[in-house]
């Protein structure tokens, strides 16, 4: 136990929780958009990572960020309007149509990636070489297990399937494919 009475596991819970928490409040968000030089909303940068390197279909990524197909339909007509992805249709099934992000963007989500990384850099700035290699192992190996653990629960594992399928590869391939 810590001299705050908790365990390190619950250290780490709390400390996680208010990560999270704060990294996703508009003082945050408005910052990493001030730095990167381009605005984007949660939602936004959200589709956009799920897009940039594998277009999907809107139920996929309905699927992936665990919101409703007519929710992500309205998202994704605001990137459209936005100019930062577009509809195409779906290679092989003339019925579907896929999002694909376009160059401005790719160069919104770069930009972002950059200014949320410059950001944590700066407020990381005061730990060692040791620590920082420390921690960035703690929580990889953290996340690979959250999602080894949660992924039949989190629908990940379908929507890497989907993600996959939607990106025209045979269906065989698709379902055996985990990850994007």
């Amino acid at each position: 136990m810590s001299s705050s009475g908790k365990t390190p596991t619950g250290e780490i819970t709390d400390a996680l929780g208010r990560i999270v928490r704060r990294a996703t409040l508009p003082r945050f968000t408005d910052r990493v958009a001030e730095r990167a030089g381009t605005a984007l909303d949660r939602s936004a940068y959200a589709l956009l990572v799920r897009i940039a390197d594998r277009p999907s279909r809107i139920g996929a990524l309905a699927t992936i960020v665990g919101l409703d197909v007519s929710t992500v339909s309205r998202q994704v007509d605001a990137l459209e309007q936005a100019g930062l992805a577009h509809r195409q249709r779906h290679p092989t099934d003339r019925r579907g149509w896929l999002v694909v992000i376009d160059p401005p963007g790719r160069r919104a989500l770069d930009a972002h990636r950059q200014a949320r990384g410059e950001i944590f850099h700066e407020l990381l700035g005061d730990l060692d070489a040791s620590d920082l290699t420390t921690t960035a192992g703690v929580l990889s190996r953290l996340a690979a297990r959250i999602e080894d653990v949660f992924a039949d629960e989190s629908g990940d594992e379908l929507s890497a399937r989907l993600a996959t399928h939607d990106a025209g590869d045979e269906p065989e391939q698709a379902m055996s494919s985990t990850t994007f």
